[in-house]
């Protein structure tokens, strides 16, 4: 298969179409097991949604990831951690693709009209923040171009061929004062990269396992 991002585009949408692993994906980077694993799929009734864009790339001949660590807000309990560009869905949103481009506009700069939307992964329950998240797959050619606004504390590019090629490892971290042990991550230029944003990868590079090697 070509090393060209582009080359593989119509590969990458075709996979997106077909049986997507959903779970057998997201329990490789679940930082919970049995039971608690399930709440990922057994969302609150009064559950918000929510969608992400897996921003695709090329740069120097490397395919990479869109990434941003989120500015700290004390009101955010996903504050300064690596995610997707994405939030939560609005009542102007026609649909929570429209969400996803919204926000990805909103946050890093880049209009709807510069992307070129690749298909779906599956949908996920973040029950920590109460939101079913739901991400997509796009593809932007000017990475140059990426403008942050206030939100958003950096912008990361991640290289496909290095998360499949480095794997992942474990770590105890603490978050909003509770230790988790044994937690699953990617390191992203020094960054733990893990949770929801970690799950989502994870079934995007085992979808694109064969297209993006």
């Amino acid at each position: 298969m070509s090393s060209s991002l582009p080359a593989q585009l119509e590969s990458i949408k075709t996979a997106l179409k077909g049986d997507k692993p959903g779970k057998a994906s997201h329990v490789k980077l679940s930082s919970v097991d049995g039971d608690r694993f399930e709440k990922y799929y057994n969302p609150a009734s009064d559950a918000k949604h929510a969608a992400v864009l897996l921003l695709l790339t090329q740069r120097e001949n490397t395919s990479e990831i869109v990434f941003m660590r989120r500015a700290y807000h004390k009101h955010d309990k996903h504050s300064g951690q690596i995610s997707f560009p994405g939030g939560r869905m609005e009542q102007s949103d026609e649909n929570l693709l429209a969400c996803a481009l919204r926000e990805t506009h909103e946050e890093i700069g880049i209009s709807p009209n510069k992307i070129e939307v690749l298909g779906e992964l599956s949908s996920l329950y973040v029950y920590a923040s109460n939101y079913i998240v739901q991400p997509y797959v796009g593809y932007f050619n000017e990475p140059g171009h990426i403008r942050p606004n206030h939100e958003v504390a950096e912008v990361l590019f991640g290289s496909i061929q290095d998360f499949k090629n480095d794997g992942t490892t474990k770590t105890t971290l603490k978050t909003h004062g509770t230790t988790i042990r044994d937690v699953p991550y990617y390191n992203l230029k020094g960054h733990i990269l893990w949770g929801a944003t970690a799950m989502i990868l994870t079934e995007f590079l085992d979808i694109t396992e064969d297209i993006t090697s």
